[in-house]
């Protein structure tokens, strides 16, 4: 499993959109990233094509940021299975 502590939301995104090879993306418990930070790994989400599992619990996503991801999944990304939102 990989595990990302703390990094800004732009560097996450930069990540995700460029890393064709990171499969699990874990970023339990920080608060920091937010609302915007989910919807920046939402826009992210639409051009990944290797990432099969997020956790963004405990990340003060709130209902906009948890919104934003669910869309693009619905709508862009059938690759990521495993999604944990919890505690948000």
């Amino acid at each position: 499993m990989v595990v990302i502590v703390s990094l800004l939301p732009q560097a996450i995104v930069s990540l995700l959109k460029w890393n064709a090879v990171l499969r699990i993306l874990d970023l339990f418990d920080n608060r920091s990233l937010g609302e915007a930070g989910a919807k920046a790994i939402a826009a992210a989400l639409r051009e990944n094509s290797s990432l099969t599992a997020l956790v963004y619990s405990r990340t003060s996503a709130g209902m906009g940021g948890c919104s934003a991801i669910a869309r693009t999944l619905r709508e862009a990304n059938n690759t990521l299975i495993r999604l944990d939102l919890s505690e948000n």
